[in-house]
């Protein structure tokens, strides 16, 4: 917890909003959005749209502040514990309709792996992958043995 509460302040996250430049940069690509609904046991949805994903003309710098953005917004919407009745992790969807191999951003994917498990340990409630094309099965055993 201390190594996490010094990652947060000297990572700026309290200063991090949609008007963070590096921020601003990456919303513009539609990379990922949080769903105004609830899965069906009641968990804020975020769905990341594979499709809009490069390595080319993306800075790490900027897409981990917007990783770190999109965390904070869904964790917002996640319960705590006194809010029994609303789950306190979340759905995270990839929508793999019109993925490519130029769109399989492994930086920015073990980026997000880790940011969650060192920063956000627990908040992962599902990870659904949608209309994955065959060639994601390329792509998996490398994903899956993080």
């Amino acid at each position: 917890m201390v190594a996490t509460e010094e990652w947060r302040r000297d990572f700026k996250v309290a200063s991090i909003c949609a008007t963070t430049p590096g921020v601003r940069r990456m919303s513009a690509s539609n990379l990922a959005e949080v769903v105004e609904g609830r899965d069906k046991l009641g968990r804020p949805v975020v769905v990341v749209t594979a499709r809009n994903h490069s390595l080319f003309g993306r800075d790490m710098d900027d897409m981990t502040q917007y990783i770190v953005y999109v965390l904070e917004l869904i964790c917002a919407r996640c319960g705590d514990e006194n809010e029994a009745e609303i789950p306190d992790n979340m759905c995270l969807v990839f929508e793999m309709r019109g993925f490519g191999l130029s769109c399989m951003d492994y930086p920015a994917l073990r980026k997000l792996f880790n940011v969650m498990t060192d920063h956000y340990p627990e908040r992962l409630g599902v990870c659904l992958i949608l209309n994955a094309p065959f060639i994601f099965s390329g792509c998996w055993p490398i994903i899956r043995s993080w």
